[in-house]
């Protein structure tokens, strides 16, 4: 059997920071800790039920499970999806002849106002040329922005029910679409509070470990190594698209099906070097989960976000007053110019918390 170097034995390292192996204060005496949040993130045991096509976890196996037990979950799972999908297949095809339709109408309406701009510039543009006087020429400019703007009220007084119509379409098909996923995934909701469940965890994990090392502030190398913060991902979306990125989701997780290779890769780590049917093995997958490691931080549902994001992860002291008060002294800076700099340091301190 192949070996896999490295990688297992930093896991590992990662996942119990050494404490569990060697308990007790730091020998060195370090007053500071690094832990990088991505790789424990990406290799905690329930984060590899997160399936980005459908923006959810799939439903846990349980604690303990097999590499056999969850096979045999997924080939039950398999089956109610068959019969939710067959059950749910004729509403979601009148959907999305109904969503197509109500787009065609859409168009429509859109060509017919184009239409009416085009005819307006033209006769606009024609007499125009013909008048010379200043004042004539900002009379018939008046005229026609108004002319302008009924077309313009027109078009949207009809794409306006149309558009509610849409959107009422493609909520119900979306809706849809995630009953059947059910079979697989958990809700929104679910997976918010399964997600705040591996935050926690991970915060227990650190806090245990600095307590254990006798570490005084623990420092966040994912953010050193890649940049502090990431954009926001799921349960952050705005604007006219958010629909049409909710259903695409759900499009995608019906269409793919739910991706089981990082769960089965975790439980087969201890034969990491050993080869699937197409060339590729678990030791691959695992690569894989460290290599992309970093996309957990953007995550977000509801209210909770990876803790990943934070340089810092616990304990610390910010230094930057002390530092400033003592650069403007050094100075000779007013006390009283300097209380005014101080209090606008510890104002945006304040509003960065």
């Amino acid at each position: 059997m192949k070996k896999f170097p490295g990688l297992l034995v930093a896991v590992v390292i990662i996942l119990f920071a050494a404490s569990v192996f060697a308990p007790g204060p730091s020998a060195a005496g370090n007053l500071i800790g690094t832990v990088d949040m991505d790789a424990l993130y990406a290799f905690h045991p329930l984060m590899q039920y997160y399936d980005n096509n459908a923006g959810l976890f799939i439903k846990p196996a349980g604690e303990g499970v097999t590499y056999a037990e969850l096979q045999k979950a997924i080939e039950l799972r398999a089956l109610d999806y068959q019969q939710n999908l067959e059950a749910r297949s004729g509403e979601i095809a009148k959907l999305k002849a109904e969503i197509k339709k109500v787009n065609d109408e859409i168009k429509k309406v859109e060509n017919i106002s184009a239409a009416k701009y085009m005819k307006l510039n033209d006769a606009f543009s024609a007499e125009l040329a013909k008048v010379k006087d200043q004042k004539a020429r900002q009379e018939m400019s008046r005229k026609h922005n108004v002319e302008f703007m009924k077309v313009q009220a027109e078009a949207d007084a009809g794409k306006k029910s149309l558009e509610e119509k849409l959107s009422a379409a493609m909520t119900s098909c979306e809706k849809a679409q995630r009953e059947i996923l059910k079979s697989y995934y958990l809700s929104a909701d679910e997976s918010a509070d399964f997600f705040k469940k591996i935050n926690d965890e991970i915060k227990e994990a650190i806090n245990y470990a600095a307590a254990a090392k006798g570490i005084k502030a623990v420092i966040n190398t994912s953010r050193i190594s890649s940049g502090v913060g990431r954009a926001d991902s799921h349960g952050n979306k705005t604007g006219a698209g958010e629909i049409d990125a909710v259903a695409g989701k759900a499009a995608a997780a019906l269409e793919k099906g739910p991706d089981y290779s990082k769960v089965l890769a975790i439980l087969q780590a201890g034969d990491a070097g050993r080869e699937e049917e197409g060339g590729k093995g678990p030791g691959d997958v695992l690569k894989k989960i460290y290599l992309n490691r970093g996309e957990i931080a953007s995550l977000k549902f509801g209210g909770t976000t990876a803790i990943s994001n934070s340089p810092i992860l616990t304990g610390g002291e910010d230094l930057t007053l002390l530092a400033v008060v003592y650069i403007l002294k050094k100075h000779n800076v007013p006390k009283e110019n300097a209380e005014v700099i101080g209090e606008i340091i510890m104002g945006g301190s304040a509003s960065k918390e």
